[in-house]
């Protein structure tokens, strides 16, 4: 929210200016999937600790206990685990998943940048557009968004106003297709 109230200043520059934002925002969304793939990446190593105890320094810190149990009953011993096998690596391949899950719900900061930044230009042009189909000043509205006023408005066309106002908005670079957080985390060999 900060992030979108400073770029609120930087919003009606020229097309380097957007540039940059987005390099920034790019830098960002590398930082946070960076820095989310260490975290499960470090809580699947701490589990691992867990369950095959820390070799560093020769301890067990376990919190799953499997019971060895001899049969005095039977005349051939077997041992007994419990919980049984599957059901243990049932249980870690359960809390991997949900490790991994958490990361879902945290969209890419690109994708908000960019909805968020649509939807303020689309009230101005409609504020615009209300203006200049009343018969009113858009000059206010202009002078609302900070912007220099554009003297030509009024007298374009819809076509004109259309391919101008598009050319004038237009980020630089078109969103890159990237996978979600948690699509790239799960098939993160590392993590794997």
């Amino acid at each position: 929210m900060e992030m979108m109230n400073t770029y609120d200043l930087f919003m009606f520059r020229t097309s380097k200016i957007q540039g940059e934002w987005l390099k920034f925002i790019h830098r960002l969304d590398e930082n946070l999937e960076k820095s989310l793939k260490q975290s499960v990446k470090n809580t699947l190593l701490d589990l691992g600790k867990h369950i095959i105890g820390d070799k560093a320094r020769g301890e067990l810190v376990p919190i799953f206990k499997i019971y060895t149990i001899l049969d005095p009953n039977n005349t051939q011993w077997k041992i007994i685990h419990d919980p049984a096998h599957e059901e243990l690596k049932s249980n870690i391949q359960n809390f991997n998943k949900k490790i991994i899950d958490v990361t879902r719900v945290i969209p890419r900061i690109e994708k908000i940048f960019r909805s968020r930044r649509q939807n303020k230009i689309e009230e101005l042009k409609k504020e615009l557009d209300e203006s200049d189909k009343s018969g009113g000043n858009t000059y206010q509205a202009f002078a609302k968004a900070g912007m220099k006023p554009d003297m030509n408005y009024q007298n374009l066309t819809q076509e004109e106003k259309e391919s101008n106002w598009k050319a004038k908005w237009e980020l630089p670079k078109p969103m890159e297709e990237r996978s979600e957080y948690q699509v790239r985390i799960s098939t993160n060999k590392k993590i794997k």
